[in-house]
């Protein structure tokens, strides 16, 4: 073998061995770029564990938790269901993941942390989230009220008689009261029971006209 063909053959070899790693590297490149499409292991969104996940299922799984499980609220004991969208739970779910893909470190270095088969950094976003106060008081005021809260009647005369019919006793309850708490557990994970008592309210006396 002449010594140009020497050459050519190990050009040649050069230009293979460059072709594999640049093939390599692509492909692990293309493997880190899938695995940046899903959180890291351990990482929470208010508290809620969004490892392995995707921002759409993510945020889905933060929603179902807040907003598909209703809050308790009992009232002597007696369990109440509310419904937290319609009480006024207002999630801000794109706060949370844009700051759960806020990721601080460069590209190249996390691409080398992956090539070491070193863990991605977790991440631990707290709670974006409010109460509609009006929403929240209208709920209560035209779906709890009513079935919870009347006052007491007074005695009425018997039509043709001296004597009274007895009047009714009432029922009291402070629903404004119990406002801070129910917003207070829409906006948690757990627990989500508030409790409240009502105050009997005694017949009132026959009136006189």
């Amino acid at each position: 073998m002449t010594p140009k063909s020497r050459f050519f053959l190990f050009l040649g070899l050069c230009l293979l061995c460059l072709l594999a790693a640049g093939g390599l590297t692509l492909g692990q490149i293309l493997r880190y770029n899938a695995s940046l499409t899903f959180f890291p292991s351990g990482s929470t969104i208010a508290g809620i564990p969004v490892g392995g996940l995707d921002a759409n299922a993510a945020g889905l799984r933060v929603v179902q938790a807040f907003s598909s499980t209703p809050v308790e609220l009992r009232i002597d004991g007696q369990p109440i269901q509310i419904p937290p969208t319609e009480a006024g739970l207002e999630l801000n779910i794109q706060t949370m993941l844009a700051a759960a893909n806020a990721d601080e470190s460069s590209y190249w270095a996390g691409f080398w942390n992956f090539l070491l088969n070193r863990p991605a950094s977790t991440f631990q976003i707290p709670l974006a989230c409010s109460v509609s106060a009006e929403r929240l008081h209208t709920y209560l005021q035209e779906q709890i009220a009513p079935r919870y809260h009347y006052p007491p009647q007074p005695a009425l005369p018997i039509a043709g008689d001296e004597r009274f019919q007895p009047g009714q006793a009432g029922m009291a309850l402070d629903l404004v009261q119990a406002e801070p708490g129910l917003r207070a557990a829409l906006c948690a994970a757990a627990p989500r029971v508030v409790e409240i008592s009502s105050s009997p309210a005694d017949a009132l006396p026959p009136t006189v006209d």
